[in-house]
Protein backbone atom coordinates (compact mmCIF):
# COMPACT_ATOMS: atom_id res chain seq x y z
CA UNK A 1 0.00 0.00 0.00
CA UNK A 2 2.58 2.19 0.81
CA UNK A 3 4.44 1.57 -2.72
CA UNK A 4 0.75 2.40 -4.18
CA UNK A 5 0.58 6.07 -2.56
CA UNK A 6 4.36 6.60 -4.09
CA UNK A 7 3.34 6.70 -7.30
CA UNK A 8 -0.09 8.34 -7.23
CA UNK A 9 1.51 11.78 -7.99
CA UNK A 10 3.24 9.97 -11.27
CA UNK A 11 -0.39 8.47 -12.19
CA UNK A 12 -1.84 11.85 -12.03
CA UNK A 13 0.85 13.58 -14.56
CA UNK A 14 0.45 10.63 -16.78
CA UNK A 15 -3.51 10.87 -17.30
CA UNK A 16 -3.23 14.42 -17.11
CA UNK A 17 -0.50 14.19 -20.21
CA UNK A 18 -3.07 11.83 -22.00
CA UNK A 19 -5.90 13.72 -21.74
CA UNK A 20 -3.52 16.86 -23.25
CA UNK A 21 -4.81 18.40 -25.99
CA UNK A 22 -3.19 19.63 -29.04
CA UNK A 23 -1.18 22.82 -28.30
CA UNK A 24 0.26 23.14 -31.83
CA UNK A 25 -0.24 26.70 -33.16
CA UNK A 26 0.43 27.30 -36.70
CA UNK A 27 0.13 30.51 -38.77
CA UNK A 28 -0.88 30.86 -42.26
CA UNK A 29 0.85 33.51 -44.28
CA UNK A 30 -0.83 35.01 -47.56
CA UNK A 31 1.51 37.60 -49.40
CA UNK A 32 -0.05 38.93 -52.49
CA UNK A 33 1.34 41.68 -55.03
CA UNK A 34 -1.50 44.48 -55.07
CA UNK A 35 -0.55 47.26 -57.73
CA UNK A 36 2.96 45.81 -57.30
CA UNK A 37 3.41 45.65 -53.98
CA UNK A 38 3.44 43.42 -51.77
CA UNK A 39 1.11 42.56 -48.95
CA UNK A 40 1.21 39.90 -46.50
CA UNK A 41 -1.60 38.92 -43.77
CA UNK A 42 -1.01 36.51 -41.03
CA UNK A 43 -3.42 34.54 -38.98
CA UNK A 44 -2.95 31.91 -36.21
CA UNK A 45 -4.81 29.62 -35.68
CA UNK A 46 -4.88 26.32 -33.18
CA UNK A 47 -4.08 22.70 -34.70
CA UNK A 48 -7.11 20.95 -34.61
CA UNK A 49 -7.47 18.56 -37.03
CA UNK A 50 -7.33 14.29 -37.59
CA UNK A 51 -4.56 14.66 -40.48
CA UNK A 52 -2.19 17.07 -40.87
CA UNK A 53 0.72 17.25 -43.50
CA UNK A 54 3.74 19.59 -42.71
CA UNK A 55 7.33 19.93 -43.79
CA UNK A 56 10.49 19.66 -42.39
CA UNK A 57 12.78 22.23 -43.64
CA UNK A 58 16.68 22.17 -42.86
CA UNK A 59 18.27 25.82 -41.87
CA UNK A 60 22.34 26.85 -41.82
CA UNK A 61 23.20 23.62 -43.58
CA UNK A 62 21.07 21.56 -40.67
CA UNK A 63 22.18 23.73 -37.81
CA UNK A 64 18.32 23.58 -36.87
CA UNK A 65 15.02 22.90 -38.73
CA UNK A 66 11.58 24.63 -38.89
CA UNK A 67 8.34 22.73 -39.87
CA UNK A 68 6.64 24.41 -42.63
CA UNK A 69 4.93 23.84 -45.98
CA UNK A 70 3.85 26.40 -49.20
CA UNK A 71 0.35 25.89 -49.71
CA UNK A 72 -0.03 27.93 -52.57
CA UNK A 73 3.27 28.85 -54.75
CA UNK A 74 3.77 31.38 -56.94
CA UNK A 75 2.99 30.76 -60.51
CA UNK A 76 4.56 31.92 -63.70
CA UNK A 77 2.18 34.27 -65.72
CA UNK A 78 -0.06 35.10 -62.86
CA UNK A 79 -0.46 37.75 -60.12
CA UNK A 80 1.68 36.86 -57.45
CA UNK A 81 0.42 34.39 -54.36
CA UNK A 82 2.68 33.10 -51.67
CA UNK A 83 0.34 30.91 -49.10
CA UNK A 84 2.66 29.19 -46.10
CA UNK A 85 1.83 27.37 -43.16
CA UNK A 86 4.35 27.65 -40.20
CA UNK A 87 4.68 25.70 -36.76
CA UNK A 88 4.85 28.65 -34.26
CA UNK A 89 5.02 28.91 -30.50
CA UNK A 90 1.74 30.66 -28.45
CA UNK A 91 3.96 33.81 -28.94
CA UNK A 92 3.70 33.89 -32.70
CA UNK A 93 7.60 32.81 -33.50
CA UNK A 94 8.70 30.25 -35.89
CA UNK A 95 10.07 26.93 -33.86
CA UNK A 96 13.44 25.31 -34.24
CA UNK A 97 13.60 22.01 -33.87
CA UNK A 98 17.49 20.38 -33.13
CA UNK A 99 16.68 17.59 -35.61
CA UNK A 100 13.83 15.50 -36.36
CA UNK A 101 13.58 13.63 -33.75
CA UNK A 102 12.78 16.37 -31.75
CA UNK A 103 9.92 17.77 -33.79
CA UNK A 104 8.65 14.16 -34.24
CA UNK A 105 8.39 14.34 -30.27
CA UNK A 106 6.96 17.46 -30.22
CA UNK A 107 4.18 16.36 -32.67
CA UNK A 108 3.88 12.91 -30.04
CA UNK A 109 3.53 14.76 -26.95
CA UNK A 110 1.01 16.98 -28.83
CA UNK A 111 -1.27 14.29 -29.56
CA UNK A 112 -0.05 13.75 -33.54
CA UNK A 113 1.54 10.20 -34.64
CA UNK A 114 3.43 10.35 -38.01
CA UNK A 115 1.16 7.93 -40.57
CA UNK A 116 3.84 8.60 -43.79
CA UNK A 117 7.15 10.36 -44.08
CA UNK A 118 8.88 11.37 -47.15
CA UNK A 119 12.60 12.49 -47.71
CA UNK A 120 13.53 14.72 -50.04
CA UNK A 121 16.46 16.66 -51.49
CA UNK A 122 16.15 20.14 -48.86
CA UNK A 123 13.28 18.51 -46.67
CA UNK A 124 11.00 15.44 -45.47
CA UNK A 125 7.59 15.79 -45.81
CA UNK A 126 5.31 14.70 -43.11
CA UNK A 127 1.76 12.91 -42.68
CA UNK A 128 0.20 12.89 -39.01
CA UNK A 129 -2.93 11.83 -37.52
CA UNK A 130 -4.53 12.71 -34.12
CA UNK A 131 -3.81 9.97 -31.63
Amino acid sequence: MKDFKKIIPYLIVLIISCNKKSEIHINISTTTEINKEMNTIDSTYLLNSDYFEIELQSYKNGEYFKAEKDLIKPQPFENFKLVTLRIIDKNGNSIEFKNSTDFLNFMSSNGYEMQDQKELKNYTKYTFKKK
